[in-house]
């Protein structure tokens, strides 16, 4: 058995152990993969498009590589899934016809996309915190209050950064002007480029078609909503082998919250059958 573990677009794999809440210092455990390396081996990517991360004055978490070059291709959801598939048919070959994924919050669409895409190696998936993924979603983002951000950012040539235009010239010279300028406008870079990787995620709300595969769906309460509920049925498409699962848990990761442990008991069943 190969999990898996697709992290957080803001986070880096360290989150699958340890974690930090911005602005914060306390740090936070978790024996997740521990539990899970007692039943198979554990995959966790690192892509390069979460490295600017170590620049976030904000963000005292670790983990982040060297190399914080990316382009926007390596956002699309085929060729990340694409990227993983080609290190796990190098590194962990004997177990590629035998996968569960598993995915962390905002990672939920590439786990389920690599899950869509790769179905006939996967055994199934579980999202640990689902998001939503829809037209309205990256519309609310993609807004008058971003564009006002870039203005304050780029000035007058904030148009050739807006999700609309911007190209991998303009990327490259941000992330290379990244560590040679004063903290602030580091700053004004890693804000920059957070949104861009969250919005040009979310506007790829089109991709996730219906489930393949066994699916088990974790949510919480507190974000429960009509579109939600809507958006699930879909998913669903009336198969019994997608099942929805939502906790009232206040932690911001499942895997460190009160349900932790049910939920690895759940997998481990799964395993087993």
């Amino acid at each position: 058995m190969l999990f898996i573990l697709i992290s957080d677009i803001d986070k880096s794999y360290k989150s699958w152990y340890e974690w930090i809440p911005y602005n914060q210092t306390k740090k936070f455990k978790t024996n997740f993969v521990s539990q899970l390396q007692k039943m198979g081996e554990v995959f966790i990517p690192k892509p390069n498009f979460v490295n600017f991360r170590k620049y976030a004055d904000y963000d005292n978490n670790t983990g982040y590589g060297r190399n914080i070059h990316f382009t926007l291709e390596d956002l699309e959801f085929e060729n990340y899934a694409k990227w993983i598939y080609e290190q796990i048919d190098i590194k962990y070959r004997k177990n590629k016809k035998n996968i569960i994924v598993i995915g962390l919050e905002q990672g939920c669409h590439h786990a389920k996309f690599f899950a869509q895409k790769y179905y006939k190696d996967c055994k199934g998936v579980f999202i640990l915190g689902d998001r939503m993924l829809t037209k309205e979603n990256y519309e609310k983002v993609n807004n008058k209050s971003y564009h006002d951000s870039l203005k304050k950012y780029f000035g007058t040539e904030w148009k050739k950064y807006t999700i609309e235009n911007i190209d991998n010239k303009h990327l490259k010279e941000i992330l290379n002007n990244l560590d040679k300028k004063e903290k602030k406008k580091n700053q004004d870079y890693v804000m920059y480029l957070n949104g861009l990787v969250k919005i040009y995620t979310r506007s790829q709300y089109n991709k996730i078609k219906k489930a393949k595969i066994p699916s088990f769906i974790y949510s919480y309460v507190q974000q429960i909503s009509d579109k939600k509920l809507e958006l699930n049925r879909k998913y669903k498409n009336n198969d019994n082998k997608v099942i929805f699962y939502y906790f009232d848990d206040d932690s911001p990761y499942f895997i460190y919250g009160q349900y932790k442990n049910e939920i690895i008991e759940r997998i481990k069943c799964f395993v087993l059958t």
